[in-house]
């Protein structure tokens, strides 16, 4: 349009000079009207010096306003400006075309200084200044301008027009004061459909959806009939409310009142039922419309996202662009936002692609930049989400707090706290979001001290502690130990809802104090509050020992009768649950009931295999992970492979450790250390040594791991070369590297070296010995036949010797045929247990040996 403008423009000019005649105004008049309403910016620019060059001053009045209008059209108010200041005489019209100008460009202090000059010479607003002004108020999001020209517009008996009173309103709501917006719209005497529109519109934005939808009941009531504009702003709180069935009455009002669903309407509704919900809804809406705009398809592919058909809407977008439909930003963000697992990393860097091919600069674009960050943290990939930071020209806190979100994702939780630190120096402010999320990473890195520091900051800036931050601080001192700050917090919280309790429920619970978790589920259910998911897998977390066995199968039943034992989360809360204080059949049961499973459901039930050394229904299970298409992680491996340590085959072994191969999982020295464990286990030696050698860094586990392997195999000389190497490399042996030591020296007879590193433990090593270093000791004294010196050490314990102690005692009886000593032993043990069935087993034999058959009978008949 513009070219074709100023192409005709050049041809009538040009041909009028040819002849030497010279254009009437009028022509110039004409021309200039229609570059304001195509909003021809190049053509109004050579009419404009055309009229210079012909001799016509533009301060004319007609002129003048002609291309005051152009030029405000254009968007060009500083253009308009120098016009302005030519005109020789500045009507109302002339000043509100400059107003009008400044505020469609959101100029406001512009504005605000040409209202100031406009009464200084004594020039009446009109509604049309009014509607203006406050037009840039709302743009700018600027309260305190907004109320400078209502205490204006008061004070001069203003406040008359409808208009006007429609603009205060939308001011008032945009502005996020809907105190003032309900009390304007009270105020007026006169209220047309767009009064209501706005009012309802302004609750609806503010996230108010219930107040926008009694009003529109109310708006009915008064038999004002509602336009398109109201029923998209009705709509919009419908979509809020998740409130599908007044949706559809809606949808049915439009459709009865005749009104036409064009691309905007139509969109409204599949936004409403896409939030609702209602799919199916949105489909046959979206296939009726008759003209697919990319605002329609974008709404299709959000509603498929946040019904997590994450497929399905990559799916949408591909049909888009097949229909020749050009995606937009808001296409990519959307379609972004369906990139979640890492199996969808191939998929999202395509998406990439696609916006770099379609002109769209992640680097500029902040909103397009951050969609992409989070998606490469979601596929899994934080080295392209930190690549996608560092490229973003400008940075806000919304790229701050995504980052951080990242590295929370991927456990890097001191990253987070150093990133934190910057914000400070970069002059960006956190927002909420930003603390729930520091305040997240501090939970898990259980630093309660740099919590504090996020608190106090809250506190600096003002911002208002409301029930998700003092849930999210609840939360991260329960997780942290100080269960005193979280109680404090706790009790500051008035009125408590579910999710502040299930904070303090799960901070009792982490701490070890069940019972009291007990009583707060229970005060909760007595304030009417109804538990969700949530809060019943945190109260599982605290039932962990036998003595609480019974309230596990109570809740149990419960979460049975009202049906959330389908909900995952509830699920593997249970399989902890039974982990901690049930059977492998409660577990099993469990796990096979959950109607859906993923990788951390998986996890749960490879640990509790690796609990009961169930090493072959482990390897099946993890068989099945990969069949099921779900990508194995750290902990699926270390459970896995401490299930099979020592109970499937050395092929199976092997096939485990090739499934590692080409994950960036092997490169994990707590996996690897768990495969060493395996090996050896497995009877694989040098297995077990190849992978030692090939750690770059060895933690003391890693150590452990070898030391026990060397033990196991016989080669105690070797073990204690390996302590004393693990030494010289400046790793501090803990309470299991000895008690393999003092195991290596039993095995190996060196009772006499085993009984130096035992007798320095505290002193050399600030170990404290244990039940199970005593024991050892105990082992060596009885292989060597010294049983007098064993006997003795088990009178020197500390506490009371443990069935295991007495067991090492009883074994080395048995091997020297001392039966008056296993009788001994044999006693105390069942006066500890009276069903230690291998204690009655051992004692059988041995009598059976010395040729004391009644007495093997006799101890043989005790076993239940």
């Amino acid at each position: 349009m513009q070219g074709g403008l100023l192409h005709q423009a050049l041809s009538s000019t040009q041909s009028l000079h040819a002849r030497d005649v010279r254009p009437n105004p009028s022509s110039y008049a004409c021309f200039l009207q229609r570059c304001a309403r195509s909003k021809a910016l190049l053509a109004g620019h050579y009419i404009h010096a055309r009229i210079i060059a012909d001799g016509i001053h533009h301060g004319d009045s007609l002129f003048g306003k002609l291309l005051l209008e152009m030029y405000g059209n254009c968007g060009c108010p500083d253009d308009a400006y120098k016009v302005f200041h030519h005109v020789q005489h500045k009507d109302l019209q002339c000043w509100n075309m400059m107003i009008a100008a400044y505020s469609h460009v959101d100029h406001i202090e512009q504005v605000f200084k040409l209202l100031h000059q406009m009464l200084m010479q004594q020039v009446r607003p009109d509604d049309g200044t009014l509607s203006n002004v406050l037009v840039a108020c709302t743009s700018a999001s600027s309260l305190t301008h907004g109320r400078l020209v209502h205490t204006y517009m008061i004070l001069n008996s203003l406040l008359t027009s409808v208009s006007v009173i429609n603009a205060l309103i939308t001011m008032y709501g945009n502005c996020g004061s809907l105190c003032s917006t309900r009390k304007v719209f009270l105020a007026a005497q006169h209220k047309d459909v767009v009064t209501w529109t706005a009012i309802i519109s302004a609750f609806a934005k503010q996230g108010h959806a219930t107040e926008a939808l009694d009003l529109s009941k109310e708006m009915l009531s008064e038999d004002v009939e509602p336009d398109r504009v109201t029923f998209i702003s009705i709509l919009d709180a419908c979509a809020n409310l998740e409130a599908s069935e007044m949706g559809k009455i809606v949808h049915t009002l439009i459709t009865e009142m005749g009104i036409h669903i064009d691309v905007v309407l139509g969109t409204a509704v599949l936004n409403m039922y896409g939030k609702c919900g209602c799919l199916q809804c949105a489909r046959l809406l979206f296939q009726t419309l008759q003209r697919q705009s990319v605002v329609a398809w974008n709404a299709m592919i959000t509603a498929y996202v946040q019904s997590k058909l994450c497929k399905e809407a990559l799916q949408l977008f591909y049909q888009m662009l097949k229909a020749g439909v050009k995606a937009s930003k808001v296409t990519f963000i959307s379609t972004l936002n369906a990139c979640v697992k890492p199996q969808d990393l191939a998929e999202g860097m395509l998406l990439h692609h696609f916006v770099v091919e379609n002109g769209i600069c992640a680097r500029s674009d902040i909103i397009v930049g951050t969609s992409l960050l989070s998606m490469y943290s979601e596929c899994g990939s934080l080295y392209d989400a930190q690549n996608v930071f560092d490229s973003l020209s400008r940075k806000n806190v919304v790229s701050w707090t995504a980052l951080l979100s990242a590295y929370v994702k991927h456990e890097k939780y001191s990253e987070v706290l150093v990133l934190f630190s910057k914000l400070d120096r970069k002059g960006i402010s956190p927002n909420p979001i930003t603390f729930l999320t520091v305040l997240d990473a501090c939970a898990n890195a259980k630093v309660s001290t740099s919590g504090d520091l996020a608190f106090s900051l809250i506190i600096e800036d003002e911002l208002k502690l409301d029930s998700f931050l003092k849930t999210s601080l609840v939360s991260m001192y329960g997780k942290c130990g100080r269960l005193e700050d979280a109680k404090h917090l706790f009790v500051s919280v008035s009125p408590k809802n579910v999710v502040l309790y299930t904070a303090i429920i799960a901070a009792y619970a982490q701490c070890n104090h069940g019972k009291e978790a007990l009583l707060l589920f229970q005060q909760m259910c007595q304030e009417g509050l109804k538990p969700d998911k949530y809060t019943y897998s945190g109260l599982l977390d605290a039932i962990t020992g036998p003595a609480t066995s019974l309230d596990g199968k109570i809740f149990h039943s419960l979460i049975l009768e009202i049906g959330m034992e389908s909900e995952t989360c509830v699920g593997i809360a249970l399989l902890n649950m039974y982990r901690n204080c049930g059977t492998l059949d409660d577990a099993v049961s469990v796990f096979v009931g959950l109607p859906t499973h993923n990788i951390v459901s998986f996890n749960a039930m490879l640990a509790i295999y690796a609990q009961h050394q169930e090493g072959y229904a482990a390897f099946e299970l993890f068989q099945r992970v990969q069949n099921e298409g779900f990508s194995p992680d750290h902990v699926t491996f270390i459970s896995t492979l401490d299930a099979c340590a020592g109970s499937i085959d050395l092929v199976q072994a092997k096939s485990l450790h090739v499934n590692l191969v080409g994950t960036g999982v092997i490169y994990d020295t707590v996996v690897k250390t768990a495969l060493l464990n395996m090996y050896s286990k497995c009877g694989d030696f040098k297995g077990a040594n190849d992978i030692f050698e090939s750690l770059l860094e060895r933690d003391v586990a890693a150590w452990n791991a070898m030391i026990a392997a060397f033990a196991d195999h016989g080669r105690g000389k070797e073990a204690l070369e390996l302590f004393k190497r693990m030494r010289g490399e400046g790793v501090n042996p803990d309470g299991v590297t000895l008690a393999s030591v003092l195991l290596a020296c039993s095995r190996a007879g060196l009772t006499k070296v085993g009984r130096e590193y035992f007798d320095s433990m505290s002193a050399v090593y600030g170990v404290e010995p244990t039940v199970e270093h005593y024991a050892c000791m105990v082992d060596a004294y009885g292989r060597a036949g010294l049983l007098n010196e064993a006997e003795d050490l088990l009178k020197k314990m500390p506490n009371h010797p443990s069935p295991v102690a007495w067991l090492a005692f009883l074994s080395a009886c048995k091997v020297h045929r001392d039966v008056k000593r296993a009788k001994h032993a044999a006693d105390r043990i069942f006066e500890l247990d009276p069903k230690h069935t291998g204690a009655r087993l051992m004692l059988s034999n041995i009598y059976a040996v010395a040729g004391m058959w009644n007495d093997a009978t006799s101890v043989i008949s005790k076993i239940t």
